[in-house]
């Protein structure tokens, strides 16, 4: 499969969620990329003949602090 095509179906699928799902998908950014980094490998505990399907990078929304706290320095 082409990626063009790949990507119009991570967006139809990402179009179908139920509701319940999209409205927590806040700040979240959805990347197609080819293959994943050796990095990510690693970290997944994956060796060379598996394959990444899906990854979760950040801190998970139950962890992220409910205000953001802005610090300015003035000299």
């Amino acid at each position: 499969m082409d990626r063009e095509k790949f990507e119009r179906l991570v967006v139809r699928a990402i179009e179908d969620l139920p509701e319940e799902f999209l409205d927590r998908l806040e700040n979240v950014d959805i990347v197609v990329a080819d293959s994943p980094t050796r990095r990510q490998l690693r970290h997944g505990g994956l060796g060379g003949n598996e394959t990444l399907l899906g990854l979760y990078e950040g801190v998970p929304q139950t962890e992220r602090a409910r205000t953001t706290v802005w610090c300015f320095l003035i000299k």
